[in-house]
């Protein structure tokens, strides 16, 4: 599915701007490698991490609907972004009913984790929020870049853990260092190892997601593209 919307790759180094807030695009985008997030910036200035997008993930459902942005997309790791003309794909998914599918369940799937991460950051303690957001991110990504299914990437630091949070520092810190004293997680060189999955969902009262919910476009890295 990935390979008809691969018109055109883009490579966009950790840190780079996949999209900007408040802009107009005329393609449709999906990340095909690395991690990136929204984010908004709030009324006193502080950077705010709405969504995680793991690859296979549309980077905004917007601009379907010619529509600007409401957030900025970052890459929190290099990324690649495959994407293709608006028009383009609008008319795929008249001739593919599969496509149409995909996408809208991708777009109700974005919607049930947005109305998470509000709950999340809003009536839970600091240490659940981050339990929560380490097993979004390792429920969504794990398998993909190591043989071993316990283990996944973690390149997010405590700065990016407390955005996507909306913690202290400070509070994310003591999260994650009682997260590893009770044998929870395990965490080296930006690599997250899960020792006890079922605790981690009931601290971060996260519901596991069924393999179907995982990707919105499945990536099948031997067919990406890297025309630019």
């Amino acid at each position: 599915m990935i390979t008809s919307l691969s018109q055109r790759s883009l490579e966009v180094r950790r840190g780079g701007t996949i999209l900007d807030s408040g802009s107009r695009r005329d393609t449709f985008s999906v990340l095909t490698a690395g991690l990136a997030a929204r984010t908004r910036i709030r009324e006193n200035g502080a950077r705010q991490i709405t969504a995680i997008l793991v690859p296979g993930d549309v980077c905004d459902f917007s601009v379907l609907f010619s529509e600007p942005s409401l957030h900025r997309v970052e890459a929190l790791t290099d990324c690649e972004i495959a994407s293709d003309r608006i028009e383009a794909v609008q008319a795929l998914m008249i001739l593919d009913p599969f496509l149409t599918w995909t996408t809208c369940r991708s777009a109700a799937a974005e919607l049930g984790r947005r109305e998470a991460w509000v709950l999340n950051a809003r009536q839970r303690t600091p240490t659940r929020r981050v339990a929560h957001v380490l097993c979004e991110i390792f429920d969504r990504t794990r398998g993909t870049t190591f043989a071993d299914r316990d283990v996944c990437s973690l390149p997010l630091g405590l700065d990016d853990l407390a955005s996507a949070t909306d913690s202290a520092e400070e509070d994310v810190e003591i999260a994650m260092r009682l997260l590893r004293q009770d044998g929870v997680i395990e965490v080296d060189a930006q690599i997250l190892a899960v020792r006890d999955w079922p605790e981690l969902c009931d601290i971060g009262q996260y519901e596991p997601l069924r393999a179907s919910q995982l990707q919105a476009f499945p990536v099948n890295k031997q067919q990406r593209s890297r025309q630019v």
